[in-house]
């Protein structure tokens, strides 16, 4: 208990001493760590805590570094990351879970269409889910822009300037930004048969 406290000590010589011991407890500090957060797969957040003058992040993988206030965190997977936070050499410890959206990004495109006017694949779509941003190139075979858009939802109806084009091979780039901010970009050739 901490306190002032008074010995008295007797040496084997008879000698008497007395001892003053003044004794302090230093009291663990309090840390707070941020709040629980959710990110989508593919994202990063940043961790953060208060209340002590050095840190150590564990686990450290996934983690910018692991022993400071803010660091930046990019987990695949739902983590829980435990913090020791020291001042004057005490300890207290916290715990920040981040949790991980694992978002599946799915995109359809069709590799032939038959645009004949019988209602069944008389267009160029493409499907896709958990899509952010969308975008679609459309060329011919010398190279010339027949096509663009950036909804997911627009059809090519194998039309160029009003006209129709010839059954061929057409040549696509799509772009794509997904919900969880993964660029993907698919290049192909696209059968139109009429």
């Amino acid at each position: 208990m901490a306190g002032n406290y008074v010995d008295s000590l007797e040496s084997y010589l008879g000698c008497d001493s007395i001892v003053l011991t003044e004794l302090s407890v230093l009291l663990p500090p309090i840390i707070t760590a941020f709040l629980d957060t959710t990110i989508n797969k593919g994202s990063s957040v940043q961790l953060g805590v208060v209340g002590a003058d050095s840190y150590v992040w564990t686990p450290n993988y996934s983690l910018s570094c692991d022993d400071c206030q803010y660091p930046i965190a990019s987990p695949q997977v739902t983590t829980s990351y435990f913090v020791e936070g020291s001042f004057e050499g005490c300890s207290s410890f916290d715990t920040i879970t981040i949790t991980v959206n694992d978002i599946y990004t799915f995109l359809w495109i069709p590799n032939s269409f038959t645009p004949n006017g019988d209602l069944l694949n008389d267009e160029f779509v493409i499907a896709g889910e958990n899509i952010k941003e969308f975008k679609i190139l459309l060329f011919n075979r010398w190279g010339e822009l027949l096509f663009q858009s950036n909804n997911i939802g627009n059809c090519w109806g194998g039309f160029y300037k009003g006209k129709k084009v010839p059954s061929g091979v057409y040549v696509y780039k799509v772009e794509v930004l997904s919900e969880n901010s993964e660029n993907i970009e698919k290049f192909g050739h696209i059968n139109l048969m009429r």
